[in-house]
């Protein structure tokens, strides 16, 4: 017995001699993979915030690939450094993607090792990669900001929106948050969806991007007029008086109801309180620098299609650079509709944070305005519309509200 245990230990001597370094490099590598893993997490979160970091350079005019690529190496850096790692072997890469619209990051680093050094000779680099867009260059021509609507922008028919400098954006979740039907068409520098898209490829002018983070409202801090009492109530046109007739800025209680005259619009703001603003068949309304405050809960406007309107928004004041402006109480999803096929100068917001803008008409609308947005709760186009959407925000001095124009927090990450 004593012979037989002296052979068996000196057996089980030599198999833990064998298998312990299995064991242990086994062990090893399981350390180093855990330390992989938390490394290429980490990297990827660097190669997101220097995409981000660095397509927000694309605002500004010229931006170039030395520029671009510099800000993404110094903020993966900064990532890198301040979350306690080593910089070491850290290689960052940027460049400009898509006609200058995106940027492509690549980050990689050489691999934080325990042990594997010991079964391999050379490991390659773990590397990460990011691509950050900017929404139209910041500039933002229409804007849906329900949530929730299946079409919270919606085509039809052959209408069109063509805004070929600046993003039209659906913050609804909705697989089909934008929906183009029939002959429809939407072209813009940019289409984005915080959920999904529903129409044929050959409806969206460039490819439509999806799940895109929603954009706040760029005018809930922006206060409501103020106004009190009535100047006039139930306007219409005054009987018996022809040629030209000029409006004056007030509160129209009631409303404004108006067809087949000439009508000027003195500049200023038009409170109009619980009464419809409708510019009936044969009436031409001119209006420069002129504010409409959509008050109560039963005011909408309505633009007929034989009438003939060109609006400029007010240069200065609560309603400076907004064309409409609808009370913020006012009830969910009451229709604005434009319909006049002779609404060539639009110029300014439409800021309808509770209603629908629908567009009927069969001609172009818009296209003679400097620029035009549009943030409403929904949107809806049909019949033959061609909605033009301009960015000439230097061909006028009506200003363009904080947050449409070059906002520095329309930067989407793709990848």
């Amino acid at each position: 017995m004593k012979n037989f245990w002296a052979n068996a230990g000196g057996q089980v001597a030599i198999v833990f001699t064998l298998v312990v370094p299995i064991l242990m490099g086994g062990l090893g590598l399981a350390v180093d993979y855990t330390a992989w893993t938390a490394q290429d997490r980490k990297l990827q979160g660097v190669a997101d915030a220097a995409a981000l970091a660095a397509a927000r350079e694309l605002y500004l005019a010229n931006a170039s690939d030395s520029q671009i690529e510099a800000v993404a190496r110094s903020v993966a850096m900064a990532q890198v450094a301040n979350a306690g790692g080593s910089t070491t072997g850290l290689s960052v890469k940027a460049r400009l993607i898509d006609g200058r619209s995106a940027v492509e990051v690549g980050v990689s680093q050489q691999r934080v090792t325990y042990f594997a050094d010991f079964l391999a000779t050379s490991l390659p680099n773990i590397s990460a990669d990011a691509v950050a867009r900017a929404v139209g260059g910041g500039r933002l021509c229409v804007l849906a900001l329900d949530e929730a609507a299946s079409t919270a922008v919606s085509l039809r028919q052959e209408a069109q929106i063509n805004a070929a400098t600046c993003a039209v954006v659906s913050n609804s979740t909705s697989s089909s948050g934008v929906d183009v039907a029939n002959k429809a068409l939407i072209a813009a520098e940019l289409i984005c969806s915080a959920g999904g898209v529903d129409g044929s490829n050959s409806a969206f002018i460039p490819g439509a991007t999806t799940d895109c983070p929603p954009i706040p409202d760029p005018l809930s801090d922006r206060p409501a007029p103020t106004y009190s009492g009535c100047d006039y109530t139930n306007y219409t046109n005054p009987k018996g008086v022809k040629g030209l007739q000029i409006l004056y800025p007030g509160v129209y209680c009631g409303g404004i109801r108006i067809a087949g005259g000439d009508f000027v619009l003195e500049s200023g703001i038009y409170v109009i309180e619980n009464g419809e603003f409708w510019i009936g068949s044969g009436a031409v309304l001119n209006g420069e620098n002129v504010g409409f405050y959509l008050a109560g809960n039963k005011t909408i406007f309505y633009l007929e299609s034989n009438s003939v309107v060109n609006l400029t928004a007010p240069k200065d004041g609560p309603m400076a650079g907004i064309l409409f402006f609808e009370d913020r109480s006012a009830p969910a999803n009451r229709t604005h509709e434009i319909s006049s096929n002779k609404a060539s100068i639009l110029l300014g917001t439409f800021y309808l944070s509770r209603g629908i803008l629908s567009v009927s008409s069969n001609a172009p609308v818009a296209e003679g305005s400097a620029w035009t947005a549009i943030i409403a709760n929904r949107i809806a186009l049909s019949a033959k519309p061609n909605l033009v959407l301009n960015t000439g925000y230097g061909q006028t001095d009506i200003p363009v509200p904080s947050g449409v124009n070059r906002t520095g927090s329309n930067i989407i990450l793709e990848r």
